[in-house]
């Protein structure tokens, strides 16, 4: 957000007949950062923040390509759709009722899956129509939810967003300590547009961090706010598992990758943040940053006295050899599990 600030007052210093000649002149490098919003195979003129905080019913992912034109754990996000919209259409604080046809489409991966994979190819399509020379890598949002005048069968909307991969963050990667905010204190959570509003407070603190690695009502750590955490410990993984934290696409494949290699995984319920003292490093997963080792945790909120936490703790986490090698894992294994779109 605060680069494409920066970006839009460096555009708004350029006179407009100039800005118009730039666009002609380097047309192709416009592109290749082209972002998109394609509803039923349109373009929209509509910013991906805003359609995602339009409702708090929405349920979306985000996932990313690999060669431009395959999309990485395709299957897994589908299935985390299905999931989160089950959740959702049983939430009982909803103000408005999905259609009928939407408990009967969303809620099962297998129905789902053609819609999703339908959206996704028109989208992949139009850009490829629009920009065939680029070549980056793509970060895909697919977001499902309905409104007044969403069409009876199949009961929902869909859109999706293209972006161009960011480039992933640099030395020292810093996370902030902060308690959750209380909405996520409570049973199976989904990945939803609500969580985008309730997720604001502790954006707001984030500063110059790349994350906020959240703790729960007993200072146990859950999750990133778009991430999930993971701690070495001798040779050890630990991570949260838990109905309250969302399990990511990229964690999942870590899961496989200790399962097939013999490294040593715990899948931890509890893991306290005054256990802090045992990490030898620390790393990130998610789309867009895949693997993402952790230089410094800085504790924000006041803890209990009792529990010792340091407020600040440094790691050479992008020089630990098991943080480097899932890093070469995972890179190695994310073509095993793409849907290749012909495009």
């Amino acid at each position: 957000e605060r680069e494409r600030e920066r970006e839009n007052f460096c555009l708004s210093r350029i006179p407009c007949w100039m800005l118009r000649a730039l666009r002609q002149r380097f047309q192709p490098l416009f592109r290749l950062v082209h972002t998109m919003l394609v509803k039923d195979g349109q373009e929209l003129q509509l910013d991906k923040r805003d359609l995602l905080t339009r409702t708090g019913h929405g349920v979306y992912t985000t996932a990313r390509t690999i060669e431009r034109w395959s999309v990485v754990e395709f299957d897994a996000h589908v299935e985390r759709i299905a999931k989160s919209c089950r959740i959702v259409a049983h939430n009982p604080k909803l103000e408005s009722q999905p259609p009928a046809a939407y408990h009967r489409t969303t809620q099962d991966a297998s129905l789902l899956r053609p819609h999703v994979h339908s959206a996704v190819h028109g989208a992949l399509r139009l850009l490829k129509a629009q920009a065939p020379e680029a070549t980056q890598e793509l970060r895909v949002t697919v977001l499902l939810d309905w409104s007044d005048t969403t069409p009876a069968d199949p009961g929902f909307d869909m859109y999706v967003h293209l972006e161009t991969m960011p480039p992933p963050p640099q030395p020292p990667v810093e996370l902030r300590v902060c308690r959750r905010p209380a909405s996520r204190n409570h049973g199976e959570v989904a990945k939803d547009t609500q969580w985008i509003a309730d997720r604001r407070g502790l954006e707001a603190r984030m500063g110059s961090a790349n994350e906020v690695l959240m703790t729960d009502e007993t200072d146990c750590i859950t999750e990133g706010t778009q991430s999930n955490f993971f701690a070495v410990v001798g040779n050890t993984l630990v991570t949260p598992v838990r109905a309250d934290v969302l399990e990511g696409t990229v964690q999942r494949l870590i899961f496989r990758l200790c399962e097939q290699h013999g490294i040593p995984l715990e899948r931890s319920a509890h893991m306290p943040l005054r256990d802090c003292r045992l990490w030898d490093a620390a790393f990130l997963t998610s789309t867009s940053r895949l693997v993402l080792p952790v230089n410094i945790v800085q504790v924000m909120d006041p803890y209990a006295p009792e529990l010792d936490i340091p407020e600040r703790l440094e790691f050479s986490s992008h020089q630990h050899p098991l943080v480097e090698k899932m890093q070469h894992l995972v890179m190695e294994n994310l073509k095993q599990s793409c849907e290749v779109f012909e495009v």
